[in-house]
């Protein structure tokens, strides 16, 4: 018999509700024979499976189940279900919730006589069978012929139901056509497909009873508050408002692409911020104040603010027309919270209540092309957190330059599909040459300084979007690619080196007062491969490093080098000639590859040597320290299994930046701080810029600043550990991997 609805049901790890939810669905009065029940295991890692497998069996006709061995969140579990869906209706409905028995009967009966788009219920809130607590109704029940303009305006104005699915039967035909989708990966993927269905709708239909039981689950993510993810509700309103434009939705739409967006971005989300999130009231109304300006200047026109039913959101709209300063902007809020508690009356008003799951809207498709920089896991982490999709290129080139293979695949990989921007960390040419032939934007973190691959002549392609961490580079670089080279500072993984919890093995295992993970640079040294090297030389270099072991925070090698000197050093050394397509730089190659190494690995020993004799000093390092007789060498430390347990456990986590890195931050730093340890690290002149000295980490200018500052903070507990919980927050809060790629594709995409 042919079946009438297809009922999409994301599953993960939801074995104890599973039964309540198939019953109430098997027990339909309009009839299971009727009805397709399409089940998404999202590679749950408890009974689920087991248990959709027996229904699936004891229900062939009706029940499909498809199998996810990565979890892929509930966007993709209902893209890829939609795609199996073979009849005219969809329906969803999640795994923990339950339905009225007459639920679908009553909804297919109004889509069918009204021919409707799509048809919603009303729904409750229940903590068990026997519990439920009704909703407010929202707007008149009945049909709407949404091709009528004043009927649109009502449906947009009154914030028509709740922009989640699992109130709601669409036709398939609809969704199909309109190329409706739910973003994937991400959170609150449902708000999205929902504010496009609202605006290509020509007809809608609203059914006065509550049909549908949201269960008000305490184990359920939706129910925890004060999580970080909140702030993709930011991503979701831009994102709608992107491919509204793309699409042309905007032109008849205008207003109310505009209010829509202005609702989920500004209003619900800083009233949330009030609520949740305190401390950031003042820098988000900023931020928001300013997107809002420049994205819908006309907000303070808008006729649907007009709507009597829109009071509250008119007066989160006020705070928008003058730019308030922060404490009255903190006063109000104070009053707002008072007036409303704890905002469940004004949520009740606006219509916002129940479990939207946000995302980031209309997806970018991006191919990575990794090449095994330890950098590429937390960059992967935070496109996937931005709910891009991500596909991936790992053949290794066997030249950054020439590389006829990986020339040929790339090509061909950009020619099958359609990408946003291709991504690497650090410059590749190779791509570089590949992107602008194709027209495709290419993006690249550099994370290396020196980075030589920018001398190549391809970085002056149009295509090219650069983004170099380190300021000094990018002043150097920034004038042969003016439009395309940008200064940005690196990132943490935050929550991956935020998730790790110690074990009493670990603190025995890494507890100590100082600790340092890294080379001491010997072994990487150019210089020191150097044989025979002549006294004149040998005596310029060995006084130049002498003086600028003396200096912190500003790099003068490259500055004293003169014409001559360089001239000799490359007549003698075993010199590694660039490409023929490369603009040599002789001086700064000198100064950074053979001088600022060198200068690097004889900062570092001098430290080692004079903290050891002072401290109890941990050092993890394949280097030889042989000649350190004090200091304790723990050989090498993984990335991902020791990492974050050493900077947690160590009372001081000490980084020493690479001299060629002349003013920006290492990635070690944010690290440090990222996995909440405290950071002591040598100035650089970016640091005042990126983060506040004292408060968020300590900075030493000299050897004997260092041991001062060692000798304190060994002494002052709480405010070492303040310092780190600082230090923490703030890369939270700015330098996240997910919110500096965010910032890169905004800067990159634009043009």
């Amino acid at each position: 018999m042919d079946k009438k609805i297809s009922i999409i049901i994301p599953c993960y790890n939801v074995e104890k509700y599973l039964d309540r939810c198939f019953q109430s669905l098997r027990g339909q009065t309009l009839g299971f024979e009727h009805m397709e029940l399409i089940f998404v295991n999202d590679a749950s890692t408890d009974g689920t499976l087991d248990k959709l497998t027996d229904l699936e069996q004891q229900y062939p006709d009706n029940i499909i189940v498809i199998n996810f061995t990565e979890n892929r969140r509930q966007g993709a579990a209902r893209n890829v279900a939609l795609e199996y869906a073979s009849a005219p209706y969809i329906g969803y409905v999640d795994s923990d919730d339950w339905v009225d028995v007459t639920m679908f009967e009553k909804m297919l009966a109004a889509m069918e006589k009204y021919d409707c788009d799509f048809v919603e219920c009303r729904w409750d809130l229940a903590r068990s069978e026997n519990h439920k607590s009704p909703v407010k109704k929202l707007g008149k029940p009945g049909y709407l012929d949404l091709s009528d303009k004043a009927a649109k305006d009502e449906f947009i104005g009154t914030q028509v139901g709740l922009t989640a699915l699992w109130n709601k039967v669409f036709k398939k035909s609809f969704l199909v056509e309109n190329d409706i989708f739910c973003p994937e990966q991400i959170r609150y993927e449902d708000i999205f497909f929902c504010y496009l269905a609202f605006l290509y709708a020509k007809s809608y239909y609203r059914i006065d009873e509550a049909l549908y039981h949201y269960f008000v689950n305490p184990e359920g993510t939706v129910q925890r508050r004060s999580q970080e993810y909140q702030f993709d509700k930011m991503d979701i309103a831009l994102g709608f408002l992107q491919t509204c434009r793309e699409r042309g939705l905007d032109k008849e739409n205008k207003a109310a692409v505009e209010w829509l967006f202005l609702e989920k971005y500004y209003i619900y989300m800083l009233w949330e911020v009030f609520q949740e999130f305190p401390e950031r009231a003042y820098s988000c109304y900023l931020q928001m104040r300013e997107t809002v300006l420049e994205l819908v200047p006309d907000y303070r026109t808008n006729p649907y603010r007009q709507w009597e039913s829109n009071a509250f959101d008119n007066l989160m709209l006020k705070l928008l027309d003058h730019l308030l300063d922060e404490p009255t902007l903190l006063d109000l809020k104070e009053q707002m919270l008072k007036k409303w508690g704890t905002g469940e009356s004004a949520k009740t008003e606006r219509s916002t209540a129940g479990k939207n799951k946000a995302s980031k809207a209309r997806p970018l498709h991006i191919l990575f092309c990794k090449w095994t920089s330890i950098c590429e896991t937390g960059i992967d982490h935070g496109f996937q957190q931005l709910g891009h999709r991500i596909d991936y290129m790992t053949r290794l080139f066997d030249s950054v330059d020439y590389d006829q293979g990986y020339l040929s695949e790339l090509a061909a990989t950009l020619k099958k599909k359609r990408y946003d921007c291709v991504f690497t960390v650090n410059f590749i040419p190779i791509v570089s040459r590949v992107c602008n032939v194709m027209k495709v934007p290419y993006l690249c973190w550099t994370v290396d300084n020196p980075c030589f691959q920018l001398y190549s002549e391809t970085i002056k392609n149009p295509w090219n979007r650069i983004f170099m961490f380190d300021k000094s580079q990018y002043e150097k670089f920034h004038p042969k690619n003016p439009d395309c080279i940008f200064h940005m500072p690196l990132a943490c993984d935050y929550e991956a080196w935020n998730s790790i919890r110690l074990t009493e093995e670990d603190h025995k295992r890494y507890d100590c007062d100082i600790s340092f993970i890294g080379s001491t640079y010997a072994e990487k040294c150019r210089y020191n491969q150097l044989e025979n090297v002549p006294d004149y030389i040998s005596g310029y270099v060995d006084g130049l490093i002498k003086a600028q072991l003396n200096v912190y925070g500003y790099n003068f090698i490259e500055d004293s080098l003169n014409e001559d000197f360089c001239r000799q050093f490359k007549e003698w050394a075993d010199w590694y000639p660039l490409g023929p397509d490369y603009e040599e730089d002789t001086k700064a190659i000198i100064a950074d590859t053979y001088i600022g190494y060198k200068c690097t690995e004889q900062e570092r020993l001098l430290t080692l040597k004079n903290i050891s004799e002072h401290f109890n000093m941990d050092i993890y390092t394949l280097s030889d320290v042989s000649m350190l007789p004090h200091i304790h060498n723990r050989g090498g430390a993984d990335s991902v299994n020791m990492m974050p347990q050493i900077f947690k456990c160590s009372k001081i986590n000490l980084n020493m930046t690479n001299r060629p890195i002349r003013t920006g931050l290492p990635l070690r730093i944010f690290d440090i701080m990222g996995a909440g340890g405290f950071l002591l690290t040598n100035y650089q002149a970016e640091l005042p810029e990126i983060f506040e000295i004292g408060k968020d980490l300590a900075a030493y200018e000299s050897q004997e600043d260092l041991l001062s500052q060692i000798a304190y903070y060994l002494e002052h507990e709480d405010e070492r550990m303040e310092i780190a919980a600082n230090g923490q927050k703030k890369v939270r809060e700015r330098h996240s991997y997910k919110i500096k790629l965010a910032e890169m594709l905004k800067i990159g995409l634009a043009r």
